[in-house]
């Protein structure tokens, strides 16, 4: 594993600090994104890079994540309730859900916790797909573009966001974006098909 970097979800407790100084002790990168009021502060001395976020921020989270260039994330360390109820920004799957079930603690609990699932999968999936599909001798110039341009379609769709909550409301707005990223993810089986092999463009040899 020497060598490797690895996204680190990190939470309250010891745990956390444990990890980063047992990765570390063996040649093991680490790129934290750390919870606000629930994550030690020690953690910045002991890994790479911190991006600090509130519970729920899985655009920030995926952002740092994928910045950091990692292909493997693992969360450790819990959220404590009241700190969850009074800092957590959910995203759109976690608000339509939340909208029509109430304040049910458990419901919170899962629907976040399938989200962090989901966060590591994608950015394992998007940051390994664009490596794979960049030119060696260019890689960090490349996945630098290309992941900038994959925010773009998010940041000019935000600007329409009041306007159709508005006219259909906050749940059906829910419905709407995750409905729209269907089209994407069966587009997976043309860009990406589970049995094909991708393969990596080989460098050139230099010329002498």
């Amino acid at each position: 594993m020497s060598g490797e970097r690895i996204g680190l979800i990190a939470g309250n407790g010891s745990f956390p600090l444990v990890f980063a100084e047992r990765a570390r002790a063996q040649g093991v990168s680490i790129a934290a994104v750390a919870h606000r009021g629930e994550t030690d502060p020690a953690i910045e001395g002991l890994v790479e890079s911190v991006t600090w976020i509130d519970t729920g921020q899985i655009g920030a989270m995926i952002a740092a994540l994928a910045a950091a260039g990692v292909t493997r994330a693992v969360m450790v360390g819990g959220i404590t309730k009241p700190r969850l109820f009074e800092h957590f920004k959910p995203d759109h799957r976690a608000l339509a859900l939340l909208a029509r079930v109430g304040p049910n603690p458990y419901v919170l609990f899962g629907v976040a916790s399938y989200e962090y699932l989901g966060v590591g999968l994608g950015t394992v999936a998007i940051t390994a797909f664009i490596q794979q599909q960049t030119s060696m001798r260019f890689t960090a110039t490349q996945l630098a573009l290309l992941t900038t341009f994959a925010t773009l379609p998010r940041t000019l769709a935000t600007a329409t966001t009041g306007f159709i909550i508005e006219a259909v409301g906050y749940f059906n707005f829910f419905l709407i974006c995750t409905a729209i990223a269907v089209p994407g993810m069966l587009l997976l089986f043309w860009v990406a098909p589970w049995s094909g092999d991708l393969g990596r463009p080989e460098p050139q040899s230099a010329q002498s």
